[in-house]
Formats: C-alpha cells, structure tokens, sequence
C-alpha cells in the first residue's frame, strides 16, 4: 500500500470511497518529489498506480520547474507530456474538462 500526496476521485468512481480508505485506484495520483522520495515516486509507486489502474499520474519536479504527465493508454501509464514553468506551459486533463493550471506560479523562481 502507498499514499500519493494528492488524489482525485473521479465522479464515476464514488464506488472506490469507504468510510476507512479508498478501496481503487482514484483517477488521478500527483506527487511531489523530494530528493528522499524522488527515486521511489519514479519507479516503485508509478508502477503501483500503473498496475492498479490510475488514469493519470502527474510528478511534480520543483528541481527541474516541471510536471510529468502519465496517461493510461492501451500500454499502461505512459508518459505524455513534460510541461515547464519557464515555459509559460499549463497543464489540462481529460479528467477535469475546462480546467487549467498555469505551471510558473507554482515553482519559485
């Protein structure tokens, strides 16, 4: 079991909450690296949330002004895009229709 810093439960999931934990995988996990987490976000719990069917998995890079964006597809969650900060980029998702998260204020300059 492990527990990503943010999920989100997608409407067509209420099924997954119990009064305990979550019984599922949510539709989105996001973590936030840190140099002593950085190696187990990127390998073990990817590969977690990937064989238990998250739809999304973003990881936020302060080191690097940046947001990896893992999509399921028919292969598992791949990577899709990389966004930066410096770039002026924002990040949407299928998930959350006319939602958008503007990268630079995020990430301290």
């Amino acid at each position: 079991m492990v527990e990503p810093d943010i999920i989100l439960i997608a409407a067509d999931q209420m099924a997954i909450l119990t009064d305990k934990n979550v019984q599922g995988a949510p539709a989105l996990v996001v973590e936030v690296l840190s140099p002593s987490t950085r190696r187990r976000d990127l390998g073990i719990k990817r590969d977690l949330f990937d064989r238990a069917g998250v739809r999304e998995y973003w990881i936020i890079d302060g080191g690097k002004n940046a947001i990896d964006v893992y999509r399921r597809s028919a292969g598992g969650l791949l990577l899709s895009t990389r966004l930066r900060a410096d770039a002026g980029e924002a990040l949407t998702t299928p998930l959350l229709p006319g939602f958008q998260l503007h990268l630079a204020p995020l990430f301290r300059r």
